[in-house]
């Protein structure tokens, strides 16, 4: 869209009624986030707004918002140096996973040191191995027969029985709520890491844009079990 009709379809939507709040709503958000945004959108957002459009992108490279003509990003991760605009939603739980069938072949794993006894698998990132890490700062560097930077396959090797890795728990609650994947030392926490939503609007944020952060807030608040502690 060329700047000057966006511009124009901005200051429109800035005055409109939420209930009749209408336009093309562009977000960005890491793969590990993508699937529960859209189950959620497509559920009470998509209900409440069915005049919004989402134009959703799901990728871990950085996007230029501004460049490339984005409303939105959700980041995971402490933020680097941004002239952009920053809400925080909270902090993100990582747990460890293996499916039931995994664990009754291999057995279950009791201590961090018994996680050397088990498959662990590997999630790439800029082609390095990321550590199994604990709150209390331990790192295990996993070993096993499969290595990955997509989060969705992963989580179905590990849903397979393939061996152990650790997610963030939003990426899936709905494998644990269907018992397709067990927590692994569910006794011992995890890191948790901050997310954030970003945009580059300014005072002037569209009422679309600002109906979406609200909706994520409101989404992460509800489920305690994905935001360990709300941020302000």
């Amino acid at each position: 869209m060329a700047p000057h009709l966006r511009a124009i379809e901005e200051a429109d939507d800035i005055v409109q009624a939420p209930g009749n709040v209408r336009g093309v709503l562009r977000v960005t958000v890491p793969s590990t986030f993508g699937r529960p945004l859209i189950s959620a959108w497509a559920g009470s957002f998509l209900e409440r707004y069915p005049d919004i459009k989402l134009d959703l992108s799901v990728t871990d490279r950085r996007v230029d918002l501004i460049r490339e003509g984005f409303d939105l990003a959700v980041r995971i991760g402490e933020l680097e140096d941004t002239n952009l605009i920053g809400r925080s939603l909270g902090v993100l739980q990582y747990v460890l996973g293996a499916s039931p069938e995994y664990l009754q072949r291999r057995g279950i794993a009791r201590s961090i040191d018994d996680l050397k006894q088990h498959a662990c698998l590997r999630h790439l990132l800029g082609g390095r191995p990321q550590a199994f890490t604990f709150a209390d700062g331990t790192r295990v560097i996993p070993n096993g027969p499969f290595d990955s930077d997509d989060a969705q396959s992963l989580i179905e090797a590990v849903v397979k029985g393939v061996g152990i890795t650790q997610f963030m728990r939003i990426a899936i609650e709905d494998e644990l709520a269907a018992g397709r994947l067990n927590i692994v030392l569910p006794e011992i926490p995890m890191f948790t890491t901050p997310v954030y939503v970003l945009h580059a609007f300014g005072r002037q944020l569209p009422l679309r844009a600002r109906l979406f952060i609200d909706f994520l807030v409101e989404s992460l608040g509800v489920s305690r079990t994905l935001c360990v502690e709300p941020r302000n």
